[in-house]
C-alpha cells in the first residue's frame, strides 16, 4: 500500500510540472501570434499551479501592457520585484507604465532605483531626461539625456535593426541571411571628360559603371515580407548629377547573377557635374573631379565599396580632354549626407537620417612643366637681368641702375600677365609666390646695388659683387624650389 501511494504521488507530481510547462509554453505561442486574451488565460493557469515562477510574472505583464490593463501590469511587475528584487530592467519597465499613467512620482522612483543598481545604461538616463522634461525640470532633464548621448552615442543601433520596432522597421528572422549594413560595390569606367576648362564651374562627364551585391532584387524574408525597398538598388542607388538638356541616362538594369560577384546592376551617363577648383598650386595643381553615388537609406544598414574585383578605370584614348591635362588615377572614399526625414534608430537614438556616399575622386593633373616657362620665363629673365647687374663695374652705377629699373618693371609686367590668365580666385597660388618671389629679389639685389655704391655704408660682405652673385642666385633658386615642392 505504501509502495503504491508513492508510485501515485511522483505520478501527480509528474503530471503537474507537465500542465505548468504546457500552459506556459501555451501563453508564449499565443503572445507570439498576438493572441493576447489567450496567452493571459495560459499564463494565469500557469501561476496558480506554480505561484513562485517569476518569468511567468515578466510575461503575463508585457501582454496585459499590450491590451492597455496597465494596473494589472504593474502589479505583476510588483510580484515579480518580490521574488527577484534587483531587476533594473523590470524597474525601468515599471517606471514606464507608472509614467504612462500619470504617476510621475512612481515612476521617477523606480528609474532612480534601477540607475542605482545600473548608474551606466543609458536607456535608464534616457527616460529620467524625458520624464523630467515632463515634470518641467528642464535644467535636470536635460543633463540626463547628454548623460545617455554621452554613454552610447552610437544607440546600439546594430541590436534594434532586425526586431521590427525600429529601423528600417522590417522583422528579421535568425534563418534570414540578409546582413546590415548590406554591401554594395561599385565599378566605375571613365569614357571621356569634355569642357574641363579653368573659366568654367561646370564639365561633362561620360562614364559607365556597375553595382553589385549579394542580395536579389526582390528578397523575401522568412516572415514573407517583401524586403525589396532595402535590396532592389534601382530603388536605393542613384548618381549626383546636373540636371540639362544635355544629360543623357542610361538608366540603373538589372543584369545578371553571378557566383562570385553577386548581383550585377549597371548603368551609364553623360552630363554636367560642379567643379570647385583648387587653384592653390598652380600651375601644378591636381583637381580632384567628384562623381558621387548616393543611398536613399541610412548608413546604419548600407554602404557603398570600390570593387576589389573589377577596379575602377578610365579611357587612356580620351578625345575631350584638353591638351596639358592627365587622368593620373581614380580613388575612392566613403561620405555621409544628413537628410531632413527623421528616424528611430533604438531606444536611445532618434536623429536625422544619414545617407551613405561613394565618392570617385578623377585625380586630374596638369602638364606643369612647360606651363611654368611659359607663365614665368619673363620674370626669370628679369630676375636673370637684375642678377647680372653684379657683373657691371661698381663704377658704372648709371648702367647698374638702368638694368635694374627694366628688371622690376619686367617682373612687375610678367606679374599681371599671370594673373590675366587665372580666373580672379580668392586664395594665393603658387604662380602667385613665385612671381612675388621674383619680384622681391629683384628689389633686394637693386637695394644691394645701392648700398654699395653708398661710401658712407658698410654692407659687409655684401660689399663684394662676386659674393651677392651668388648669394643671389643660390637664394632664388632654393626659394623657388621649396615653392614647388611644398
Amino acid at each position: 500500500m505504501r509502495i503504491i501511494l508513492i508510485v501515485f504521488l511522483l505520478i501527480s507530481n509528474v503530471s503537474f510540472c507537465q500542465s505548468f510547462e504546457e500552459f506556459y509554453k501555451n501563453g508564449s505561442k499565443m503572445a507570439k501570434a498576438e493572441d493576447f486574451i489567450g496567452a493571459i488565460e495560459q499564463y494565469s493557469k500557469a501561476i496558480k499551479l506554480k505561484p513562485n515562477f517569476p518569468s511567468t510574472y515578466i510575461n503575463r505583464a508585457f501582454v496585459y501592457f499590450k491590451i492597455g490593463k496597465n494596473e494589472e501590469s504593474i502589479n505583476d511587475y510588483t510580484i515579480y520585484l518580490k521574488l527577484k528584487p534587483g531587476d533594473s530592467n523590470i524597474l525601468n519597465n515599471r517606471g514606464i507604465i507608472y509614467e504612462e499613467l500619470g504617476n510621475y512620482k512612481a515612476a521617477l522612483d523606480d528609474f532612480n532605483n534601477a540607475m542605482n543598481i545600473d548608474n551606466d545604461n543609458a536607456l535608464f538616463h534616457l527616460n529620467k531626461g524625458n520624464l523630467l522634461i515632463k515634470m518641467k525640470q528642464f535644467e535636470e532633464g536635460i543633463a540626463e539625456l547628454k548623460i545617455a548621448q554621452e554613454l552610447n552615442p552610437s544607440g546600439d543601433t546594430s541590436k534594434y535593426n532586425r526586431v521590427g520596432y525600429f529601423y528600417p522597421f522590417y522583422q528579421l528572422d535568425l534563418a534570414d541571411d540578409i546582413k546590415f549594413p548590406i554591401n554594395v560595390d561599385i565599378e566605375l569606367y571613365i569614357n571621356d571628360v569634355l569642357n574641363f576648362d579653368i573659366e568654367s564651374d561646370q564639365f561633362f562627364l561620360r562614364f559607365k559603371y556597375a553595382l553589385y551585391t549579394k542580395y536579389p532584387q526582390l528578397y523575401i524574408s522568412k516572415n514573407n515580407d517583401t524586403l525589396n525597398k532595402l535590396t532592389d538598388l534601382k530603388k536605393t542607388v542613384y548618381v549626383d548629377y546636373i540636371k540639362s538638356d544635355d544629360t543623357r541616362i542610361d538608366e540603373l538594369k538589372y543584369d545578371h547573377f553571378n557566383q562570385n560577384s553577386g548581383y550585377q546592376y549597371s548603368g551609364s551617363m553623360e552630363g554636367s557635374f560642379y567643379h570647385n577648383w583648387d587653384l592653390r598650386d598652380y600651375p601644378f595643381d591636381e583637381q580632384k573631379v567628384k562623381v558621387r553615388f548616393k543611398s536613399k537609406l541610412d548608413s546604419t544598414i548600407f554602404k557603398f565599396n570600390d570593387s576589389r574585383r573589377y577596379p575602377s578605370d578610365f579611357n587612356k584614348n580620351m578625345t575631350g580632354l584638353k591638351d596639358g591635362f592627365q587622368i593620373e588615377k581614380i580613388t575612392f572614399k566613403s561620405s555621409f549626407e544628413e537628410d531632413f526625414k527623421e528616424i528611430n534608430l533604438s531606444p536611445t537614438l532618434t536623429r536625422k537620417i544619414i545617407n551613405p556616399i561613394g565618392v570617385y575622386e578623377i585625380i586630374i593633373s596638369r602638364n606643369g612643366s612647360w606651363l611654368f616657362l611659359k607663365l614665368f620665363l619673363g620674370s626669370f629673365l628679369a630676375f636673370v637681368i637684375s642678377w647680372l647687374v653684379f657683373t657691371v663695374p661698381k663704377t658704372d652705377f648709371g648702367s647698374r641702375i638702368d638694368l635694374s629699373v627694366g628688371a622690376i618693371f619686367g617682373a612687375i609686367g610678367n606679374k599681371y600677365f599671370v594673373e590675366s590668365t587665372t580666373p580672379a580666385i580668392q586664395v594665393l597660388t603658387k604662380a602667385d609666390i613665385i612671381n612675388n618671389l621674383v619680384i622681391l629679389m629683384v628689389l633686394i639685389n637693386v637695394i644691394i646695388i645701392i648700398m654699395q655704391n653708398n661710401d658712407n655704408i658698410n654692407f659687409g660682405k655684401f660689399e663684394d659683387s662676386k659674393f651677392s652673385f651668388i648669394f643671389s642666385g643660390v637664394t632664388m633658386v632654393v626659394l623657388t624650389f621649396l615653392t614647388i615642392i611644398i
